[in-house]
């Protein structure tokens, strides 16, 4: 998280970080001041096609 928040930083360009586990779920969001408001919803959107999969 810190990294990611780091390099949007460094690029000028306010983020919503996601980080899930191997199973899918949602385990830190993070969005930036800043950030549009429809990418706020986004991470957690492209997590959901992916619970429930094995991998």
């Amino acid at each position: 998280m810190q990294a990611a928040r780091e390099s949007a930083e460094q690029r000028n360009a306010p983020s919503a970080i996601a980080a899930d586990d191997p199973a899918g779920d949602l385990l830190a969001f993070r969005r930036m001041d800043g950030v549009r408001t429809a990418s706020a919803d986004s991470p957690t959107t492209r997590l959901e096609p992916l619970r429930g999969c094995s991998g």
